[in-house]
């Protein structure tokens, strides 16, 4: 699955990966859609793209927003609450070279559009990072025991 396919569904499941420490997968359920879709789809957030000048200069083509999961995840005219994605960014604004990739980088955070390919890229990091813990424990071994003869 790609973006693009996300795209023409308009909502699903993505899959952040925090990058700083990959250790666990949090599962996301978004919407995506073109800007002016979202502006027209969702008017109460339509103060994030025009108006306040957050996006004064910027003009996103694709938006990503996280739906809330509370219990009154809903506006009182029915739209979706939004949340933020990680603690750096609201929404996510793809561009159109990213519509054919199965996953978008961004901040120090990595989407996955596949729970196997986010599961796997979590678990290599933890086995590269449980062998740099080897290697460093072997070093410290070897030094212990090298200080304990000489004595």
């Amino acid at each position: 699955m790609t973006l693009r396919d996300l795209l023409e569904k308009g909502e699903g499941q993505l899959y952040l990966v925090n990058t700083n420490s990959p250790t666990t997968v949090t599962e996301i359920d978004c919407v995506m859609s073109t800007q002016s879709d979202f502006e027209e789809r969702y008017p109460m957030y339509r103060h994030w793209f025009c108006g306040w000048g957050y996006n004064r200069f910027n003009n996103y083509e694709y938006i990503i927003g996280r739906k809330s999961r509370a219990k009154r995840g809903v506006h009182y005219d029915g739209t979706p609450r939004f949340v933020n994605i990680c603690g750096s960014s609201f929404f996510l604004h793809p561009c159109q070279n990213d519509l054919d990739k199965t996953k978008y980088e961004f901040y120090n955070a990595i989407v996955f559009l596949s729970k196997e390919d986010a599961c796997d890229y979590v678990i290599n990091k933890v086995k590269k990072r449980k062998q740099e813990l080897n290697a460093i424990i072997t070093k410290i071994n070897k030094f212990k025991f090298n200080v304990a003869d000489g004595d």
